[in-house]
């Protein structure tokens, strides 16, 4: 059973990780009976500092494993910038925290090992496959799937929490994939990583499609996993099997997962799992914390699985990044989007304008329905216009993750497609039942503006506009 105490030690510490300087704070038992274990707590995604590990650190500190917790870089007392930082360059940092506690004579360099939450067990992964020095490793709530794909599990909740519906939600989906498309084609052509991207702590564009196969295949120490079962950041059954799978094919054994069902992705107790619900309690899933300090004192003594050459390759098909059809790639939908906008703009610039000049067949007794037929075009060319203004809006809101906001626009924009849907059917029968709406050169460009007009519901359908 773990040891109990109710004091410690605590020292503010700097840690050097290559040009960074990293803030941290050591705590620890005073010294009693030789070097003790240690553990490295990784900070997670966003602008984490040290302060959110101290929870665990002190329970770690408190069963009598030595905890470092530290800012990350650009953060606190830390420098250097995470939002230019790749998850290497974090697993780097982590690496360099190990390497600080091998230095202290108060802690046994052979039990020292690494603890990551979310963002945080990427970088304690990439951490333990890098340096022989990790000799254990505890992930919370790991990723069994790219970041890129978590972060499309995440938002589909998010939204179903919001109370979207099936179509909605997908059609908020496509919005967000569309955003990342987006900041992966800006980065990829050399130009700066947008803001919403950084803010997600993947400055480099190649961590979303990182693969937690191939991290966990080169895994060797002990390892536990620990996930919540009302995670809805990460999907947890899925992870934990993708992960156990993994360490299985790298020849790694000693593993275990801990599942708390009523957990979520923070492992504490709520009645949905959604972070941003108000919860009952502030308060961990009984039993969270003496699994990890437990799981550690049984563990620490264990030595890594040797390497082997008789091994089969991870399956790294079940993480790869998102991959858009060409249709709804970035430079596709954007391109299409302002080539519609730009007819519909000419069409409700030149209709009214052609209403007021006399035309040569103003005496022919068709003129009182291509009058009518005119209207009804710069109603659609009008309603066309504000759907696009719409879906600019809704990427933007997508990106911010307003889903409040999200639930208001996308209903309003999916009657505004039905009704332009049907009358654009009915401009397009009517005109050529009639062949009265346009006459001479005028005709070339009222046939593009009807070609734009019925392109455009396929356009609708794959942003699931009609309800089809």
């Amino acid at each position: 059973e773990a040891q109990r105490v109710s004091k410690y030690h605590s020292e503010q510490v700097s840690i050097l990780s290559g040009a960074v300087t990293l803030s941290g704070t050591l705590l620890l038992l005073p010294p009693a009976d030789g070097p003790r274990p240690a553990v490295v707590i990784v900070p997670g995604e966003g602008a984490a500092s040290q302060s959110g590990g101290y929870a665990l650190a002190d329970r770690f500190a408190r069963a009598g494993i030595a905890a470092l917790i530290y800012d990350k870089r650009g953060v606190g007392g830390s420098s250097g910038d995470w939002r230019s930082a790749s998850l290497g360059d974090l697993g780097d940092d982590a690496a360099a925290a190990v390497r600080f506690l091998q230095g202290r004579s108060e802690i046994n360099a052979q039990q020292i090992g690494v603890v990551g939450a979310g963002q945080g067990s990427w970088v304690a992964g990439i951490a333990a496959a890098r340096s022989p020095a990790v000799r254990f490793v505890i992930a919370v709530s790991p990723s069994g799937v790219s970041p890129a794909a978590q972060e499309l599990w995440r938002n589909q909740n998010n939204l179903r929490f919001a109370g979207f519906d099936d179509r909605l939600a997908g059609m908020a989906v496509k919005a967000l994939n569309l955003t990342q498309d987006i900041g992966v084609q800006l980065a990829n052509g050399g130009l700066t990583t947008p803001d919403w991207l950084r803010n997600l702590g993947y400055s480099a564009v190649a961590d979303l499609s990182r693969n937690p196969t191939a991290l966990w295949y080169r895994v060797r120490q002990p390892t536990l996993l620990v996930y919540g079962g009302l995670d809805k950041l990460t999907p947890p059954l899925q992870s934990a099997t993708v992960i156990s799978a993994a360490l299985r094919a790298g020849g790694n054994g000693n593993f275990t997962v801990r599942y708390f069902p009523n957990a979520n992705h923070d492992l504490m107790l709520a009645p949905s799992g959604y972070q941003h619900e108000v919860l009952p309690l502030d308060e961990y899933a009984p039993g969270y914390f003496d699994a990890i300090t437990g799981w550690t004192l049984a563990r620490i003594t264990d030595k890594p699985t040797p390497p082997s050459d008789n091994l089969p390759a991870p399956d790294t098909s079940v993480a790869t990044y998102v991959q858009l059809p060409f249709y709804g790639s970035a430079w596709v939908q954007l391109i299409a989007m302002l080539v519609f906008a730009l007819i519909f703009l000419v069409a409700i610039l030149s209709f009214p304008i052609a209403h007021l000049v006399r035309l040569r067949h103003s005496d022919n007794t068709g003129t009182e329905t291509e009058g009518q037929l005119r209207g009804m075009a710069w109603v659609i060319a009008l309603l066309d216009l504000l759907i696009i203004g719409g879906l600019v809006g809704v990427l933007a809101l997508v990106a911010q993750e307003d889903a409040e906001k999200l639930a208001t626009v996308l209903p309003i924009l999916s009657w505004l497609a039905f009704i332009t849907a049907v009358l654009t059917v009915i401009l397009a029968v009517a005109s050529w039942r009639t062949r009265s709406f346009a006459y001479g050169w005028r005709r070339f460009g009222q046939l593009i503006f009807i070609a734009a007009a019925i392109a455009f519901i396929p356009f609708l359908l794959y942003w699931n506009l009609l309800g089809f």
